[in-house]
């Protein structure tokens, strides 16, 4: 399972099932996806 994240989303790489489960332990500490990619987006230079 691998995450690409980059300053407009990210990209899950791995199959569905890993994914989802990804997704629902993003769930447990984040409301929205973007609340999540505001969090962990890489900083700009």
């Amino acid at each position: 399972m691998k995450c690409y994240v980059h300053e407009k989303g990210a990209i899950f790489v791995g199959k569905a099932w890993q994914v989802r489960q990804m997704i629902r332990q993003y769930q447990k500490q984040y409301k929205t996806l973007h609340e999540w990619v505001e969090a962990v987006k890489p900083a700009k230079k």
